[in-house]
Protein backbone atom coordinates (compact mmCIF):
# COMPACT_ATOMS: atom_id res chain seq x y z
CA UNK A 1 0.00 0.00 0.00
CA UNK A 2 1.13 3.52 -0.82
CA UNK A 3 -1.23 5.53 1.24
CA UNK A 4 -5.01 5.50 0.56
CA UNK A 5 -3.80 3.68 -2.72
CA UNK A 6 -2.11 0.27 -3.96
CA UNK A 7 1.00 0.86 -5.79
CA UNK A 8 -0.78 -0.47 -8.51
CA UNK A 9 -3.70 1.96 -8.45
CA UNK A 10 -1.33 4.90 -8.31
CA UNK A 11 0.14 3.79 -11.88
CA UNK A 12 -3.85 4.39 -13.42
CA UNK A 13 -2.56 8.31 -14.39
CA UNK A 14 -1.13 6.40 -17.50
CA UNK A 15 -2.59 4.03 -20.40
CA UNK A 16 -0.85 1.55 -21.67
CA UNK A 17 -0.65 3.40 -25.20
CA UNK A 18 1.34 5.91 -23.28
CA UNK A 19 -1.39 8.54 -22.76
CA UNK A 20 -1.72 10.18 -19.33
CA UNK A 21 -5.39 9.97 -17.44
CA UNK A 22 -5.50 13.83 -16.77
CA UNK A 23 -8.04 16.32 -18.28
CA UNK A 24 -5.67 18.00 -20.93
CA UNK A 25 -5.73 13.94 -22.38
CA UNK A 26 -9.75 14.30 -21.75
CA UNK A 27 -10.35 17.51 -23.13
CA UNK A 28 -13.76 18.07 -22.16
CA UNK A 29 -12.82 20.98 -20.26
CA UNK A 30 -11.96 22.98 -23.56
CA UNK A 31 -15.63 22.97 -24.83
CA UNK A 32 -18.17 25.68 -24.78
CA UNK A 33 -18.72 25.40 -20.58
CA UNK A 34 -19.65 27.88 -18.17
CA UNK A 35 -18.73 25.97 -15.40
CA UNK A 36 -15.99 22.84 -16.80
CA UNK A 37 -14.53 20.80 -14.05
CA UNK A 38 -17.31 21.57 -11.67
CA UNK A 39 -16.60 20.94 -8.06
CA UNK A 40 -18.38 18.77 -5.63
CA UNK A 41 -21.27 20.73 -3.51
CA UNK A 42 -23.05 20.34 -0.04
CA UNK A 43 -22.53 20.40 3.24
CA UNK A 44 -21.83 17.15 3.73
CA UNK A 45 -23.33 17.12 7.31
CA UNK A 46 -24.25 13.57 7.38
CA UNK A 47 -21.28 11.96 5.51
CA UNK A 48 -22.99 10.99 2.48
CA UNK A 49 -21.84 11.22 -1.08
CA UNK A 50 -23.47 11.18 -4.00
CA UNK A 51 -22.10 10.09 -7.23
CA UNK A 52 -24.36 10.71 -10.29
CA UNK A 53 -23.05 9.98 -13.96
CA UNK A 54 -22.06 13.14 -15.87
CA UNK A 55 -22.86 16.78 -15.10
CA UNK A 56 -25.58 18.07 -17.28
CA UNK A 57 -26.26 21.16 -19.21
CA UNK A 58 -27.88 22.29 -16.29
CA UNK A 59 -25.32 21.65 -13.77
CA UNK A 60 -23.41 23.78 -15.98
CA UNK A 61 -24.81 26.58 -16.42
CA UNK A 62 -25.87 27.24 -13.04
CA UNK A 63 -22.55 25.90 -11.55
CA UNK A 64 -23.74 23.21 -9.06
CA UNK A 65 -24.47 19.72 -9.00
CA UNK A 66 -28.04 17.92 -9.38
CA UNK A 67 -29.69 20.72 -11.34
CA UNK A 68 -31.55 19.24 -13.96
CA UNK A 69 -35.14 18.60 -13.71
CA UNK A 70 -34.63 14.83 -13.49
CA UNK A 71 -32.39 15.47 -11.12
CA UNK A 72 -35.51 17.22 -8.90
CA UNK A 73 -36.84 13.68 -7.90
CA UNK A 74 -33.61 12.72 -6.10
CA UNK A 75 -34.01 16.28 -3.65
CA UNK A 76 -38.02 15.45 -3.08
CA UNK A 77 -37.16 12.00 -2.57
CA UNK A 78 -34.57 12.85 0.09
CA UNK A 79 -36.31 15.52 1.57
CA UNK A 80 -39.60 12.16 2.27
CA UNK A 81 -37.00 10.51 3.87
CA UNK A 82 -35.35 13.20 6.06
CA UNK A 83 -32.12 14.01 3.81
CA UNK A 84 -31.39 17.13 2.95
CA UNK A 85 -29.68 17.44 -0.59
CA UNK A 86 -27.43 20.65 0.10
CA UNK A 87 -26.94 19.87 3.75
CA UNK A 88 -26.61 16.62 4.77
CA UNK A 89 -25.18 15.73 1.51
CA UNK A 90 -21.94 16.09 -0.65
CA UNK A 91 -22.60 15.77 -4.36
CA UNK A 92 -20.86 15.18 -7.55
CA UNK A 93 -20.62 13.62 -11.15
CA UNK A 94 -18.35 10.79 -12.10
CA UNK A 95 -17.45 12.87 -15.02
CA UNK A 96 -17.08 16.40 -14.03
CA UNK A 97 -17.55 18.14 -17.45
CA UNK A 98 -20.47 18.46 -19.58
CA UNK A 99 -20.53 16.00 -22.11
CA UNK A 100 -21.78 16.77 -25.59
CA UNK A 101 -21.33 16.36 -29.45
CA UNK A 102 -19.41 20.03 -30.65
CA UNK A 103 -20.82 19.59 -33.68
CA UNK A 104 -24.82 19.14 -32.58
CA UNK A 105 -24.48 20.82 -29.11
CA UNK A 106 -26.42 18.06 -27.70
CA UNK A 107 -25.60 16.00 -24.62
CA UNK A 108 -23.53 12.66 -25.05
CA UNK A 109 -22.62 9.91 -23.48
CA UNK A 110 -19.30 10.03 -21.50
CA UNK A 111 -16.75 7.61 -23.03
CA UNK A 112 -14.66 5.42 -20.67
CA UNK A 113 -11.70 7.32 -21.35
CA UNK A 114 -13.32 10.48 -20.37
CA UNK A 115 -14.57 7.98 -17.03
CA UNK A 116 -11.23 7.20 -16.44
CA UNK A 117 -9.78 10.44 -16.79
CA UNK A 118 -12.14 11.75 -13.82
CA UNK A 119 -11.70 8.69 -11.52
CA UNK A 120 -8.59 9.92 -10.12
CA UNK A 121 -10.77 13.23 -8.89
CA UNK A 122 -12.90 10.96 -7.65
CA UNK A 123 -10.80 8.87 -5.37
CA UNK A 124 -9.07 11.95 -4.18
CA UNK A 125 -12.30 13.23 -3.10
CA UNK A 126 -12.98 9.91 -1.19
CA UNK A 127 -9.71 10.24 0.87
CA UNK A 128 -10.38 13.70 1.78
CA UNK A 129 -13.81 13.35 3.07
CA UNK A 130 -14.04 9.95 4.19
CA UNK A 131 -17.60 9.47 3.84
CA UNK A 132 -19.54 6.82 5.66
CA UNK A 133 -22.18 5.66 2.73
CA UNK A 134 -21.45 6.55 -0.91
CA UNK A 135 -24.46 6.36 -2.98
CA UNK A 136 -23.82 5.50 -6.50
CA UNK A 137 -26.76 6.52 -9.27
CA UNK A 138 -26.47 4.80 -12.38
CA UNK A 139 -23.83 2.39 -14.19
CA UNK A 140 -21.40 5.58 -15.05
CA UNK A 141 -20.98 6.32 -11.78
CA UNK A 142 -20.83 2.62 -10.68
CA UNK A 143 -17.58 2.50 -13.43
CA UNK A 144 -15.97 5.27 -12.55
CA UNK A 145 -15.39 3.92 -8.89
CA UNK A 146 -15.66 0.42 -9.08
CA UNK A 147 -15.11 -0.54 -13.25
CA UNK A 148 -11.46 -0.39 -12.37
CA UNK A 149 -11.18 -3.41 -9.79
CA UNK A 150 -13.96 -5.71 -11.33
CA UNK A 151 -12.95 -6.98 -14.33
CA UNK A 152 -15.50 -9.20 -14.83
CA UNK A 153 -18.20 -7.01 -16.77
CA UNK A 154 -20.19 -4.82 -14.44
CA UNK A 155 -23.77 -5.99 -16.23
CA UNK A 156 -26.66 -3.86 -15.95
CA UNK A 157 -27.95 -2.32 -12.91
CA UNK A 158 -30.76 -4.53 -12.21
CA UNK A 159 -27.90 -6.62 -10.79
CA UNK A 160 -26.37 -3.71 -8.65
CA UNK A 161 -29.01 -1.84 -7.21
CA UNK A 162 -30.04 -2.58 -3.62
CA UNK A 163 -26.88 -3.66 -2.14
CA UNK A 164 -25.18 -2.32 0.84
CA UNK A 165 -21.89 -3.35 0.06
CA UNK A 166 -18.92 -2.69 2.73
CA UNK A 167 -16.25 -1.79 0.73
CA UNK A 168 -12.86 -2.73 1.98
CA UNK A 169 -10.91 -0.52 -0.38
CA UNK A 170 -13.04 2.90 0.44
CA UNK A 171 -13.85 1.78 3.71
CA UNK A 172 -17.82 2.99 3.42
CA UNK A 173 -20.43 1.91 1.90
CA UNK A 174 -21.64 1.64 -1.42
CA UNK A 175 -24.98 1.61 -2.65
CA UNK A 176 -25.50 1.31 -6.19
CA UNK A 177 -29.08 2.70 -7.24
CA UNK A 178 -30.84 3.70 -10.39
CA UNK A 179 -29.98 7.01 -11.83
CA UNK A 180 -32.65 9.95 -11.63
CA UNK A 181 -33.15 10.31 -15.22
CA UNK A 182 -33.83 6.56 -15.18
CA UNK A 183 -36.47 6.68 -13.15
CA UNK A 184 -38.25 9.63 -14.05
CA UNK A 185 -38.33 8.12 -17.73
CA UNK A 186 -39.78 5.48 -16.81
CA UNK A 187 -42.02 7.01 -14.80
CA UNK A 188 -43.49 3.54 -12.87
CA UNK A 189 -44.65 3.02 -9.52
CA UNK A 190 -43.19 -0.22 -9.53
CA UNK A 191 -39.51 1.63 -10.08
CA UNK A 192 -40.37 4.52 -7.89
CA UNK A 193 -40.92 2.39 -4.47
CA UNK A 194 -37.59 -0.07 -5.44
CA UNK A 195 -35.88 3.39 -5.91
CA UNK A 196 -37.16 4.96 -2.80
CA UNK A 197 -36.88 1.42 -0.74
CA UNK A 198 -33.18 1.75 -2.10
CA UNK A 199 -32.21 5.11 -1.15
CA UNK A 200 -33.90 4.29 2.37
CA UNK A 201 -31.57 1.41 2.86
CA UNK A 202 -28.96 3.57 1.65
CA UNK A 203 -29.47 5.91 4.32
CA UNK A 204 -30.04 3.52 7.32
CA UNK A 205 -26.13 2.45 7.11
CA UNK A 206 -25.03 5.95 7.64
CA UNK A 207 -25.60 4.69 11.58
CA UNK A 208 -24.76 1.24 10.93
CA UNK A 209 -21.04 0.02 11.76
CA UNK A 210 -18.88 -0.63 9.03
CA UNK A 211 -18.28 -4.37 8.14
CA UNK A 212 -14.33 -4.56 8.40
CA UNK A 213 -13.15 -7.47 6.91
CA UNK A 214 -10.55 -9.21 8.89
CA UNK A 215 -7.82 -11.55 7.45
CA UNK A 216 -8.07 -15.39 8.23
CA UNK A 217 -5.14 -16.84 9.38
CA UNK A 218 -4.06 -19.55 6.64
CA UNK A 219 -2.62 -23.06 8.24
CA UNK A 220 -1.09 -24.80 4.89
CA UNK A 221 -0.74 -28.56 5.69
CA UNK A 222 2.33 -29.36 4.17
CA UNK A 223 3.95 -33.27 4.94
CA UNK A 224 0.35 -34.92 6.30
CA UNK A 225 -3.40 -34.02 7.10
CA UNK A 226 -3.20 -35.26 10.75
CA UNK A 227 -3.90 -31.95 12.01
CA UNK A 228 -7.73 -32.35 10.22
CA UNK A 229 -8.12 -34.95 13.34
CA UNK A 230 -8.26 -31.81 15.59
CA UNK A 231 -11.46 -30.61 13.74
CA UNK A 232 -13.96 -31.25 16.81
CA UNK A 233 -17.78 -32.87 16.32
CA UNK A 234 -20.37 -30.42 16.22
CA UNK A 235 -17.63 -27.40 14.94
CA UNK A 236 -19.18 -26.09 11.88
CA UNK A 237 -16.95 -25.95 8.71
CA UNK A 238 -17.15 -24.67 5.09
CA UNK A 239 -14.65 -26.94 1.99
CA UNK A 240 -13.71 -25.69 -1.02
CA UNK A 241 -12.39 -27.69 -4.22
CA UNK A 242 -9.56 -26.54 -6.73
CA UNK A 243 -9.83 -28.61 -9.50
CA UNK A 244 -8.79 -28.82 -13.62
CA UNK A 245 -12.35 -28.61 -14.97
CA UNK A 246 -15.58 -28.69 -13.64
CA UNK A 247 -16.77 -32.31 -14.36
CA UNK A 248 -15.06 -34.82 -12.46
CA UNK A 249 -15.74 -37.76 -14.68
CA UNK A 250 -14.48 -36.56 -17.59
CA UNK A 251 -10.92 -37.69 -18.60
CA UNK A 252 -7.63 -36.33 -16.56
CA UNK A 253 -9.79 -34.05 -14.61
CA UNK A 254 -7.96 -33.86 -10.60
CA UNK A 255 -8.76 -31.97 -7.43
CA UNK A 256 -5.40 -29.97 -6.92
CA UNK A 257 -6.27 -28.53 -3.83
CA UNK A 258 -8.76 -28.43 -0.86
CA UNK A 259 -9.25 -25.75 2.04
CA UNK A 260 -11.49 -26.35 5.14
CA UNK A 261 -12.38 -23.49 7.30
CA UNK A 262 -13.32 -24.24 11.06
CA UNK A 263 -14.27 -20.50 12.19
CA UNK A 264 -14.67 -17.45 10.28
CA UNK A 265 -11.22 -17.16 11.59
CA UNK A 266 -9.04 -20.06 10.66
CA UNK A 267 -8.62 -22.07 7.46
CA UNK A 268 -6.56 -25.41 6.83
CA UNK A 269 -5.32 -25.48 3.41
CA UNK A 270 -3.38 -28.77 1.54
CA UNK A 271 -2.63 -30.22 -1.92
CA UNK A 272 -4.27 -32.96 -3.02
CA UNK A 273 -1.86 -33.38 -5.72
CA UNK A 274 1.93 -34.23 -5.21
CA UNK A 275 5.46 -32.82 -6.56
CA UNK A 276 4.64 -35.41 -10.11
CA UNK A 277 1.06 -33.84 -10.18
CA UNK A 278 -0.63 -36.92 -9.56
CA UNK A 279 -3.03 -37.39 -6.56
CA UNK A 280 -1.82 -38.13 -2.84
CA UNK A 281 -1.72 -41.67 -1.21
CA UNK A 282 -4.49 -43.20 -0.05
CA UNK A 283 -2.59 -43.42 3.58
CA UNK A 284 -2.12 -39.23 3.61
CA UNK A 285 -5.49 -38.92 2.39
CA UNK A 286 -7.22 -40.70 5.54
CA UNK A 287 -7.52 -37.91 7.94
CA UNK A 288 -9.48 -35.89 5.43
CA UNK A 289 -11.76 -39.00 4.05
CA UNK A 290 -12.52 -39.13 7.93
CA UNK A 291 -13.85 -35.68 7.99
CA UNK A 292 -15.93 -36.31 4.99
CA UNK A 293 -17.67 -39.02 5.99
CA UNK A 294 -18.56 -37.88 9.70
CA UNK A 295 -22.07 -36.96 10.15
CA UNK A 296 -21.81 -34.87 13.13
CA UNK A 297 -19.07 -32.08 11.45
CA UNK A 298 -22.29 -29.78 9.84
CA UNK A 299 -20.62 -28.83 6.23
CA UNK A 300 -21.20 -25.91 4.26
CA UNK A 301 -20.15 -25.03 0.59
CA UNK A 302 -20.78 -22.95 -2.51
CA UNK A 303 -23.26 -25.50 -4.96
CA UNK A 304 -22.36 -29.05 -2.48
CA UNK A 305 -23.05 -31.07 -5.73
CA UNK A 306 -19.39 -29.76 -7.27
CA UNK A 307 -17.66 -30.86 -4.14
CA UNK A 308 -20.30 -33.65 -3.94
CA UNK A 309 -20.14 -35.12 -7.33
CA UNK A 310 -16.25 -34.45 -7.23
CA UNK A 311 -15.63 -36.49 -3.64
CA UNK A 312 -17.82 -39.29 -4.69
CA UNK A 313 -15.92 -39.84 -8.12
CA UNK A 314 -12.49 -38.88 -6.84
CA UNK A 315 -12.22 -40.96 -3.32
CA UNK A 316 -15.38 -43.34 -3.05
CA UNK A 317 -17.39 -41.87 -0.77
CA UNK A 318 -20.37 -39.41 0.48
CA UNK A 319 -19.86 -36.28 1.99
CA UNK A 320 -21.98 -36.92 5.30
CA UNK A 321 -23.09 -33.76 7.55
CA UNK A 322 -23.96 -31.09 4.59
CA UNK A 323 -26.33 -28.27 5.89
CA UNK A 324 -25.94 -25.23 4.13
CA UNK A 325 -25.38 -24.72 0.46
CA UNK A 326 -24.50 -20.76 0.10
CA UNK A 327 -25.55 -20.42 -4.05
CA UNK A 328 -29.40 -21.79 -3.02
CA UNK A 329 -29.76 -19.73 -0.32
CA UNK A 330 -28.41 -16.47 -2.44
CA UNK A 331 -30.96 -17.16 -5.02
CA UNK A 332 -33.48 -18.10 -2.05
CA UNK A 333 -33.23 -14.63 -0.85
CA UNK A 334 -32.71 -12.77 -4.31
CA UNK A 335 -33.48 -14.38 -7.72
CA UNK A 336 -32.23 -12.19 -9.66
CA UNK A 337 -29.24 -13.27 -12.39
CA UNK A 338 -25.77 -13.04 -12.15
CA UNK A 339 -25.92 -12.52 -8.01
CA UNK A 340 -25.11 -15.88 -6.72
CA UNK A 341 -21.75 -16.31 -7.99
CA UNK A 342 -19.34 -16.32 -4.94
CA UNK A 343 -17.49 -13.32 -6.40
CA UNK A 344 -20.11 -11.59 -6.94
CA UNK A 345 -21.20 -12.00 -3.20
CA UNK A 346 -17.99 -11.85 -1.62
CA UNK A 347 -17.81 -8.12 -2.97
CA UNK A 348 -21.70 -7.39 -2.28
CA UNK A 349 -21.52 -8.47 1.31
CA UNK A 350 -17.93 -8.39 2.54
CA UNK A 351 -16.22 -5.67 0.10
CA UNK A 352 -13.51 -7.96 -1.35
CA UNK A 353 -12.87 -8.36 -4.93
CA UNK A 354 -10.64 -9.58 -7.31
CA UNK A 355 -9.16 -12.15 -4.56
CA UNK A 356 -8.98 -14.47 -7.90
CA UNK A 357 -6.87 -12.43 -9.83
CA UNK A 358 -3.78 -14.37 -9.95
CA UNK A 359 -5.97 -17.65 -10.61
CA UNK A 360 -8.19 -15.82 -13.49
CA UNK A 361 -6.33 -16.47 -16.54
CA UNK A 362 -5.92 -20.40 -15.56
CA UNK A 363 -8.77 -21.50 -13.85
CA UNK A 364 -10.88 -21.22 -17.15
CA UNK A 365 -11.55 -24.09 -19.29
CA UNK A 366 -12.79 -23.98 -23.12
CA UNK A 367 -15.82 -25.92 -22.38
CA UNK A 368 -17.44 -28.33 -19.32
CA UNK A 369 -15.31 -31.22 -20.28
CA UNK A 370 -11.99 -28.98 -20.67
CA UNK A 371 -8.79 -29.11 -18.77
CA UNK A 372 -7.75 -25.54 -17.18
CA UNK A 373 -4.54 -24.56 -16.96
CA UNK A 374 -3.94 -25.12 -13.20
CA UNK A 375 -1.77 -28.08 -13.46
CA UNK A 376 0.93 -25.82 -15.02
CA UNK A 377 0.32 -22.88 -12.64
CA UNK A 378 0.61 -25.28 -9.40
CA UNK A 379 3.85 -26.59 -10.99
CA UNK A 380 4.97 -23.08 -9.87
CA UNK A 381 5.86 -21.73 -6.45
CA UNK A 382 4.41 -19.04 -6.91
CA UNK A 383 1.47 -20.59 -8.55
CA UNK A 384 1.21 -23.46 -5.78
CA UNK A 385 0.86 -20.24 -3.45
CA UNK A 386 -1.20 -18.42 -5.04
CA UNK A 387 -4.20 -21.38 -5.29
CA UNK A 388 -3.70 -22.53 -2.21
CA UNK A 389 -4.20 -18.88 -0.65
CA UNK A 390 -7.45 -18.43 -3.05
CA UNK A 391 -9.09 -21.83 -2.51
CA UNK A 392 -8.10 -20.82 1.60
CA UNK A 393 -10.41 -17.37 0.73
CA UNK A 394 -13.32 -19.59 -0.69
CA UNK A 395 -14.00 -21.39 1.99
CA UNK A 396 -13.56 -19.15 4.76
CA UNK A 397 -15.99 -16.53 2.47
CA UNK A 398 -18.53 -19.32 2.12
CA UNK A 399 -18.90 -20.03 5.96
CA UNK A 400 -18.85 -16.43 6.42
CA UNK A 401 -21.81 -16.02 3.96
CA UNK A 402 -23.51 -18.83 5.54
CA UNK A 403 -23.63 -17.31 9.01
CA UNK A 404 -24.87 -13.75 7.27
CA UNK A 405 -27.62 -15.70 5.70
CA UNK A 406 -28.75 -17.09 8.58
CA UNK A 407 -28.67 -14.41 10.32
CA UNK A 408 -30.64 -12.78 7.97
CA UNK A 409 -33.22 -15.72 8.04
CA UNK A 410 -33.56 -15.13 11.58
CA UNK A 411 -34.47 -11.82 11.08
CA UNK A 412 -36.86 -11.68 8.32
CA UNK A 413 -38.77 -15.02 8.70
CA UNK A 414 -38.71 -16.19 12.23
CA UNK A 415 -40.60 -13.83 13.63
CA UNK A 416 -43.34 -14.26 12.07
Amino acid sequence: MIGFFTKKETQLAERPDGKRLSCVSCGLYKGDLKHPKLAATGNFKKSILNIGEFTTAWDDRKGEQFQSKQDAILESTYKKLGIDLEEDCLNVNAVMCFPYNHKTGKPRIPTAHEIQCCRLKMLALIKQYKPKVIVVFGKIALQSIVGHRWHKGLGSMTKWRGWAIPDQYYNAWVCPVFNPSYVSVKDLAAVQLIWEQDLEQAIIYIDKPFRKFVKPKITILEKNLKELSTIKNMTRCAFDYETTGLKPHAKGQKIICCSIADSIKHVFVFMLLNKKMEPISQKKLSPFKRFLINKYIPKVAQHMKFEENWTFNKFGVHVKGWVHDTMYWTHIFDNRSSITSLKFQAYVMFGIDAYDEDVANYIKAKDSNSLNKMIKFVSTKRGRNACLKYCAYDSILELRLAILQEEKYAEIVLPF
